[in-house]
């Protein structure tokens, strides 16, 4: 799982996975391979697009209704921000 997470948090560098943590490019590249095939197998259980009119129009109702966010029909949970980890005790407080 480290490997297939450190693939995705900097996808674009692929080749940096396997010494970053410490196994063969094969082992890699068949894990991350492995692992992303199985979460596209669940994808349908996580990922929705809304298709008709009548499904938005719900989706915004709910959004309005729930958040106050107007025209709203879904939202991704990803971070916008790097996070950077406190240097030292107390830097969090």
């Amino acid at each position: 799982m480290e490997i297939f997470l450190r693939f995705v948090a900097d996808a674009g560098f692929q080749s940096g996975v396997p010494e970053d943590v410490g196994v063969h490019r094969t082992t890699a590249n068949k894990t991350i391979r492995y692992v992303m095939s199985r979460v596209l197998e669940q994808s349908h259980n996580w990922i929705r697009f809304l298709t008709t009119a009548e499904d938005m129009t719900e989706a915004k109702v709910l959004w309005q209704r729930h958040f106050r966010l107007p025209s709203v029909i879904g939202a991704l949970d990803c971070t916008q921000i790097e996070i950077q980890k406190p240097g030292l005790p107390g830097d969090f407080e």
